[in-house]
C-alpha cells in the first residue's frame, strides 16, 4: 500500500473554511473536507516530499492521485497545522471515501 501525504492548497482550504465551516472558527474538520469532495470533486491539494513521491508542492487532486493509474492506494491529508489527518481511498464501488 502506498500513500500519497498532501495538504490542502490554500485556495481549497479558504473555500472550505468558507462555504463549510464559517471563516471565525478557522479550524478544519474531516466532515468539511468529506463534503468539500462531494461538491466539488477537484478539490486540490499540494503534495508533500516523501520517498515514493519525492515531489514537494505538486497540485493533485483526488482524481490524479487515486482513480487514475498513479500507484497510490490512499492519500493522507493533513491539515490545521498538520495536527489532524484524514484518509482519501477510493472504494471498491469506485467511491471517494474519506476517513
Amino acid at each position: 500500500m502506498q500513500n500519497m501525504i498532501v495538504r490542502l492548497t490554500p485556495w481549497a482550504a479558504q473555500r472550505i473554511l468558507s462555504d463549510y465551516i464559517g471563516l471565525a472558527d478557522g479550524q478544519i474538520t474531516v466532515a468539511a473536507i468529506r463534503q468539500s469532495l462531494r461538491d466539488v470533486p477537484g478539490t486540490e491539494f499540494h503534495t508533500v516530499s516523501t520517498p515514493t513521491f519525492p515531489r514537494n508542492g505538486v497540485v493533485v487532486d483526488v482524481k490524479s492521485a487515486l482513480i487514475d493509474p498513479g500507484g497510490f492506494d490512499q492519500i493522507e491529508v493533513r491539515f490545521n497545522n498538520d495536527q489532524d489527518l484524514a484518509i482519501i481511498v477510493v472504494d471498491r464501488d469506485g467511491q471517494v471515501v474519506v476517513r
